[in-house]
């Protein structure tokens, strides 16, 4: 009866694992009923000592294996496409100090995305994350930076402001 135990625990564990690929809550459900089972299974045929090992086992060996699985998982291909990375790759996001993007207000560069408002723009030989005044900016467009509000720098088109002039 052990190899019952053990195989409802693995079997509980994998499909609540596998709910995450798999949403709707059936799969997570039958998880959970595998180890309610395997709990059963054991009270049944073991002693004390045996269920508390089980009903203490179960859910460290669940989170070791998830803990286990999101590692292995984060360095697969399929784990890079369904976990978000930490930074876009060559962006300068507003990480550094104030007094550094300060530095870049007065200064021209041009869209490297579209700005609906929010995208990157290469400032002063930096790529960095902007935002216009509310305005669509599509790529290519030379832009200059107003200010920094909070954590966005501001920027607008140069043709907008040879318009108002």
């Amino acid at each position: 009866m052990v190899w019952l135990v053990v195989l409802l625990g693995l079997v509980g564990v994998g499909l609540i694992f596998c709910e995450i690929f798999i949403p709707g809550g059936i799969v997570g459900t039958l998880g959970v009923l595998a180890l309610i089972g395997s709990i059963v299974v054991a009270a049944m045929n073991f002693s004390t000592a045996g269920i508390v090992l089980t009903i203490l086992v179960i859910p460290i060996a669940g989170i070791a294996a998830g803990v286990v699985a999101f590692r292995v998982l984060r360095k697969t291909r399929l784990g890079k496409a369904l976990f978000l990375g930490s930074t876009q790759q060559g962006v300068d996001v507003l990480a550094g100090s104030a007094e550094q993007y300060a530095k870049l207000i007065g200064k021209r560069g041009v869209a490297e995305s579209y700005l609906r408002p929010a995208g990157v723009a290469d400032v002063d030989g930096r790529r960095v994350d902007v935002v216009t005044e509310g305005e669509y900016v599509p790529a290519g467009t030379p832009v200059e930076v107003l200010r920094l509000e909070g954590n966005h720098l501001v920027v607008r088109t140069i043709e907008q402001e040879k318009d108002t002039t």
